[in-house]
């Protein structure tokens, strides 16, 4: 009885609610066809947006990294004392009169030293 009771409620809203009735249904009839494009979508554009943050990042990090580039390439340019340091370190030359002193520290290096010293 309360079942029968309930369906004819609910038939009596609906007779005199039509339109809010109707435009539930539309709604969620296109939310039926859309809803998943929309979805698929959203799920497109975090991703893309998180890859973009990710780019972002590696660009400040290559722009950082060539300042410091820049920063050496100037060193170079116009301090002599620094273009010295380096010839000296990176190239092993040494000024008139100086002697190099050589500490060997692993076993390729007394390799390379004795077949060097047997040419």
């Amino acid at each position: 009885m309360k079942i029968y009771t309930i369906y004819i409620t609910l038939y009596r809203y609906l007779c005199r609610h039509k339109w809010p009735v109707c435009a539930l249904v539309i709604a969620l009839i296109f939310l039926n066809i859309w809803g998943k494009q929309f979805f698929k979508s959203y799920h497109l554009y975090r991703s893309l947006h998180d890859k973009n943050s990710l780019l972002v990042q590696c660009l400040e990090a290559s722009r950082l990294h060539l300042s410091q580039k820049q920063h050496f390439v100037h060193k170079v340019e116009t301090q002599a004392s620094f273009r010295e340091k380096l010839i000296r370190e990176h190239l092993g030359f040494i000024k008139k009169q100086e002697c190099v002193i050589r500490f060997l520290n692993s076993e390729s290096d007394v390799a390379n030293a004795q077949q060097a010293i047997h040419f």
